[in-house]
């Protein structure tokens, strides 16, 4: 076992799961998290960085429950390592609020889509464009909820 090899499990994990190949995608990715569990422990950056590409094949899956918990995950560790109001941890926001959309709980992605932009503005600024994307988010999910005028 070693760090560089979990890295590569993982690589081949997104490429299968980019080409919807999803019960390879999760096998590689769980020996790339078993890897770095042991490696190099729960709380580091390229085992986060696991759950959250697990969360997004599951995702992909249509599985959002065990997206979610994953992205959960992720964020707990990242938020561990590199505190709330990191732009990572806005990153695991974002996948969690997908999920809540994608389950219909639209309100709930809303209020995490809140807790996004907050870490934005404070890290990152009104004028950049991961913030942009977060507006457009927000709106789309105003949109959905038939909320047109906040949308706007």
């Amino acid at each position: 076992q070693h760090p560089s090899t979990a890295s590569t499990y993982c690589s081949i994990g997104i490429a299968y799961g980019k080409s919807g190949v999803y019960d390879m995608a999760l096998k590689f990715c769980e020996r790339a998290l078993q890897n770095r569990r042991a490696t190099l422990g729960e709380q580091h950056l390229d085992t986060a960085s696991t759950y959250s590409s697990m969360g997004l094949i599951y995702s992909d899956m249509g599985e959002h429950a065990k997206s979610l918990q994953m992205y959960e995950r992720a964020k707990k560790t990242l938020c561990a390592i590199l505190g709330e109001l990191h732009p990572e941890v806005a990153k695991c926001y974002t996948g969690i609020a997908t999920c809540y959309d994608s389950m219909g709980e639209r309100h709930r992605a809303l209020q995490v889509l809140e807790k996004v932009l907050q870490i934005r503005l404070a890290a990152l600024g009104k004028q950049h464009p991961d913030t942009a994307t977060t507006y457009s988010n927000m709106g789309s999910v105003h949109f959905c909820l038939g909320e047109y005028d906040k949308a706007l």
